[in-house]
């Protein structure tokens, strides 16, 4: 049996020594034309890491909601964590939120028109007919 101070005969058969990893350190003591060099043949050999174009449906932004909530005993729309003006009642509020969120649609972003009703519902509100408007 051994000692405690001699390490056992079996603790190191069969264990490899980790592979070092190059450090920052080391980085600055190649040349920075071997680093691209070399950066230019990991891309070669590994082309399914290199970065891909952002698409339009993978990268799509969230909604811009205009909520129609019921906020100090009047309806007004809350966009953006700010309210507006209050409104008369339930369907002026929904179809000024409609005015606001078809001009912003109209510059390309995607917009939702939300009711919190007082029952603590929400209900999602299409958008006004053409003639409507």
């Amino acid at each position: 049996m051994p000692t405690p101070s001699q390490p056992h005969p079996d603790a190191f058969s069969g264990v490899q020594e980790p592979k070092r990893r190059e450090s920052a350190a080391d980085d600055a003591l190649i040349s920075p034309e071997r680093t691209e060099h070399e950066q230019t043949l990991r891309m070669i050999e590994q082309p399914e890491q290199l970065p891909q174009p952002r698409t339009a449906m993978s990268e799509q932004p969230p909604p811009l909601l205009y909520d129609v909530v019921w906020h100090r005993g009047r309806w007004r729309i809350r966009h953006l964590s700010k309210h507006s003006a209050p409104f008369s009642d339930q369907a002026a509020a929904i179809d000024a939120a409609w005015k606001l969120a078809r001009k912003k649609q109209d510059q390309g972003h995607v917009v939702e028109v939300r009711l919190h009703r007082t029952d603590g519902t929400v209900v999602m509100q299409q958008p006004p007919a053409e003639s409507d408007q």
